[in-house]
């Protein structure tokens, strides 16, 4: 990492957190969600954001490609390719029946350029009301505005779009990467309870993997600290997985802990790996220091902070 290399603010979930420039957003932002005030056996959403900007006629050409691939995997039982239906505005919707009564319903749209997948399962011949859901969800998938995202409290951000709602379940994972095999991964769950070991506790106890293998492993701290109003904890290391004596590999965890879970307490887990293989699968090198990466990740976890309060 350059001392003089630019940072850049991302927004995920309700939060905001810098990066180095070198490092980019992932293509693909998977999130789960469920509205506020439905039954326990209702449904949760799967959300996929591919940030890629993609026009309407490769929209189109990806459309064709799925139906072919729908119609393909059909057979007389399972995965039926039932319906199909334009919604209008590049957007439009598939219904497969997975099994017997067991249906898949999914909504594909252009938002601001950006291709967005939305699906819901249903069952006992409920898959009406799980499309009528999946319109509604559809209309509160917007562009993100970076003019006024930080007063938007009430906004899930994923990727280049946001959420708008309130919702009873929220999960979404967000991975940055440089071309040195340094990996970011944050991942949102806004109204898990906490786990019931703490991070060091699992990192650190008499089960820990790095134990129960005898990885060969350094501790570089372990402690406590505040993140967005919240106690975390963090652990950072780095452990020898190969023969090379001179290869390791960061590992750098840090888990917020909440006695009320909500919007503006959720769990944030985040992790910073080196020597990951690049998309290609060319492996990479640690070149940073134990030093220059504590400081990396200080950084970056002091950056996190909230987009606005409940």
């Amino acid at each position: 990492m350059s001392e003089n290399e630019a940072w850049v603010e991302h927004c995920i979930g309700r939060n905001l957190i810098k990066v180095p420039d070198s490092y980019t957003g992932a293509t693909v932002v998977n999130g789960v969600f469920k509205e506020a005030g439905l039954a326990g056996e209702e449904s949760k959403f799967d959300i996929i954001v591919y940030s890629t900007k993609m026009t309407t006629a490769e929209f189109n050409r990806e459309i064709r490609k799925r139906r072919v691939e729908l119609q393909e995997n059909s057979s007389e039982n399972v995965d039926v390719f039932e319906y199909e239906k334009d919604l209008g505005g590049d957007a439009i919707m598939f219904r497969v029946r997975k099994l017997e009564d067991a249906y898949e319903s999914e909504i594909r749209f252009l938002r601001g350029g950006s291709l967005v997948l939305i699906r819901l399962d249903s069952y006992g011949r409920n898959f009406v009301r799980a499309e009528e859901r999946l319109v509604q969800l559809a209309t509160r998938i917007h562009e993100l505005d970076q003019s006024n995202v930080k007063e938007s409290s009430l906004n899930f951000c994923l990727g280049p779009l946001m959420l708008r709602g309130v919702y009873s379940y929220e999960y979404a994972s967000y991975d940055f990467r440089n071309h040195k095999g340094m990996h970011l991964n944050v991942d949102i769950n806004t109204y898990i309870p906490d786990d019931r070991l703490t991070l060091i506790e699992r990192m650190s106890g008499p089960d820990s993997l790095l134990k129960k293998f005898d990885v060969q492993h350094k501790v570089l701290r372990k402690d406590e600290r505040l993140v967005v109003g919240m106690r975390a904890q963090e652990w950072l290391g780095w452990a020898k997985l190969s023969e090379d004596d001179d290869a390791k590999t960061l590992k750098f965890v840090l888990e917020t802990m909440r006695n009320k879970p909500g919007r503006t307490f959720p769990k944030l887990s985040v992790t910073l790996d080196s020597a990951q293989p690049l998309e290609d699968g060319t492996p990479t090198r640690t070149t940073l220091s134990d030093e220059q990466a504590i400081q990396l990740w200080d950084s970056i976890v002091s950056s996190i902070r909230t987009t606005g309060g409940e």
